[in-house]
């Protein structure tokens, strides 16, 4: 199952994540996954750390500048190949985990790049949460393979029962199969 929280960009997905994670570890769910931390210099982003949810080890993955142009690009950001290295070593780890929490994929996952080699196979073996910009959403919805639920606009409490709900659900489901 792959559940799908999305919004505008700066919108505060990471941060609502945090909040949901701290619930649902508490709920006890397994979790595997990364969040994406902004880098800021003067209040201006100048790229993103990756925040490994069962070590809490911080490894930069995009920046805006200091690197060179053979760098893959995601927009304004480069991509920085041990950040890529960890991100995939995340997602490949992700094995047993009730669920693989990525925040986030991007335009670069939509044209088969960045992280989407590696998350591509988990997708049908593992329970994941993406984040999505919103506007980059009807291209994504194509990509993945059912089920797929977009997360209901709410508080964390509410998300982390519809989400408790729809993974026993499913579980039980399979189980029947």
């Amino acid at each position: 199952m792959i559940f799908v929280l999305s919004g505008p960009v700066q919108a505060g997905k990471t941060g609502f994540l945090k909040r949901l994670v701290a619930q649902l570890k508490i709920s006890g769910l397994t979790l595997s996954g990364y969040l994406s931390e902004s880098i800021r210099t003067a209040g201006e982003i100048q790229g993103y750390d990756l925040l490994d949810l069962n070590s809490d080890r911080r490894v930069p993955l995009l920046r805006k500048s200091g690197l060179n142009s053979l760098a893959a690009r995601a927009g304004q950001y480069y991509f920085l190949p041990s950040g890529l290295e960890a991100a995939t070593e995340i997602i490949a780890s992700a094995a047993g985990s009730d669920l693989l929490i990525i925040d986030e994929v991007g335009p670069a996952e939509i044209k088969g790049k960045g992280i989407w080699p590696g998350l591509c196979p988990q997708l049908a073996k593992t329970n994941c949460l993406l984040v999505i910009r919103e506007k980059l959403l009807p291209d994504f919805i194509e990509l993945l393979p059912p089920p797929v639920r977009l997360l209901p606009a709410g508080e964390e409490e509410e998300i982390k029962r519809f989400i408790l709900e729809e993974i026993k659900t499913f579980r039980l489901k399979k189980k029947s199969d």
